[in-house]
């Protein structure tokens, strides 16, 4: 039997609707929620393995200059798999779901195309697409938003600046080179390949969340690619997460210490999907009940989350910053795929949260340059650990028949090509770019420097 829940949360977090309106969505939230929970069998399916991805790009000149919203908009209305965000000069292109692949190759083959597509319509208005992690050139006083003055962007985020609790979050973020985070802007000027897994149920939806809770710490020291924002150094790896939790946080001062941030960190694995909605803490931006659900889950901000579209329950990975290249996006995603999979397949306990949590913190804050927890509890170099779970994660899309192999030349397979450098060196891309970035930095100015960096990671154009 499936529990009932009594879902609160609209008197624990701000709201920026009031009064009637917020009661409304709010009434129609609860609905949705509770006719989910009557009718689970419509999200059943027997699909072992069904991927789309979300893949967000700023869009720069040659000179390295954010495009306007007017020509974001105009490249976003050629086709309907693009789509705008909070930045003005952010667009993200989702791919079609692929249900059930023989290889891997099937999906990097329509990561590429979509890619190929949004760079041949940038390139028409005179602009690239950047494969980095932030879009390191503009201060947070450059950052254009979507919409104007009146608009549900323009709302939400003045409601967000002002909800945040700037007592308690500190005016500094970063090791030697860093910034006031205290400003949700910055939360657009980082960009990400998010990847949607289909659940075969709600448990089976419940289960993978947890699961790729646990491993995205892995993923993240691998793939961090985050680490330059105003053109200064942070010295943190990637900051994805972290300045969007400082940049959200509507923690009371009580609770700081006791409860996570809204955005990123998770106190606890969901218990099943009732305990998943209890925590959504839903925040409205428009008084239309009829996407009250799907409201409240876009403003859940935590690492992973759990949506709800065409009778499918989809687990949402959000935490890893884009990659240089489509292949290593593909690669980090597999990763999340074959891991899973393997945890799925043998039954796997779950790693203590804490460990989680504390590897999540020391990934981004440190990359590949550290130790971290590995799924038994055991701390070893960061790079050893990697290593093994990327040999759990071949055995799991073995055991889901999904080549990953036969489509990369030579003897390496997807892994050992994105991968191989990376965890021989040490470094994740992020400080990669950090290292060049000091050594330009001694020859040329930091705009320089930084344009000659990210030249390597612009598609489409010159």
């Amino acid at each position: 039997m499936q529990p009932q829940v009594n879902v609160f949360g609209i008197e624990d977090v701000p709201q920026l609707l009031e009064g009637e309106e917020l009661e409304k969505v709010h009434s129609g939230f609860k609905e949705q929620v509770k006719d989910i929970e009557k009718n689970p069998s419509r999200f059943e399916n027997s699909e072992d393995l069904k991927i789309g991805f979300e893949v967000e790009y700023s869009l720069l000149d040659s000179e390295n200059q954010q495009a306007s919203e007017e020509v974001r908009d105009r490249i976003k209305e050629n086709e309907d798999f693009l789509d705008s965000e909070l930045a003005a000069t952010v667009i993200e292109a989702r791919t079609e779901p692929i249900s059930d692949p023989n290889s891997l190759e099937e999906f990097e083959e329509e990561l590429q195309g979509k890619e190929e597509i949004t760079a041949e319509l940038a390139a028409e208005e005179g602009f690239q697409l950047l494969r980095n992690g932030t879009n390191p050139f503009p201060t947070v006083g450059e950052f254009r938003r979507s919409g104007d003055e009146n608009s549900r962007y323009e709302l939400f985020a003045n409601f967000l600046d002002q909800a945040r609790n700037d007592e308690m979050v500190h005016d500094f973020f970063g090791i030697e080179e860093g910034f006031d985070p205290r400003d949700i802007h910055y939360s657009g000027m980082i960009a990400s390949t998010q990847t949607n897994m289909q659940a075969q149920s709600l448990d089976d939806a419940v289960n993978k969340a947890n699961f790729a809770y646990m491993f995205a710490p892995y993923a993240e020291a691998l793939g961090a690619n985050a680490r330059i924002m105003e053109q200064k150094d942070t010295g943190i790896s990637d900051v994805r997460m972290p300045v969007w939790e400082k940049s959200a946080d509507l923690r009371d001062d009580d609770e700081f210490g006791d409860e996570s941030p809204r955005a990123g960190k998770m106190q606890s694995y969901l218990k099943d999907i009732g305990d998943y909605f209890e925590r959504l803490d839903p925040v409205y931006v428009a008084p239309d009940e009829d996407s009250a659900l799907d409201q409240a889950i876009a403003n859940n901000w935590e690492d992973i989350n759990i949506k709800f579209a065409d009778n499918s329950a989809l687990v949402e990975i959000r935490p890893l910053s884009i990659q240089p290249t489509v292949r290593q996006d593909l690669a980090l995603s597999a990763f999340m795929m074959g891991r899973i999979a393997y945890a799925q397949q043998n039954e796997e306990e779950l790693l203590d949260i804490e460990k989680v949590n504390r590897n999540r913190y020391t990934a981004m804050h440190n990359g590949l340059d550290e130790k971290l927890y590995d799924s038994s509890g055991i701390q070893r170099d960061a790079t050893e650990v990697i290593g093994e779970e990327l040999e759990y994660a071949r055995q799991g899309l073995d055991n889901l028949d999904v080549d990953y192999e036969s489509f990369i030349q030579g003897e390496q397979d997807l892994f050992d090509y994105a991968f191989s450098d990376r965890l021989e060196s040490g470094m994740a891309p992020a400080d990669e770019t950090a290292e060049r970035y000091r050594e330009l930095r001694k020859e040329m100015s930091d705009e320089e420097a930084l344009s000659k960096i990210m030249s390597d990671y612009k598609v489409g154009g010159e």
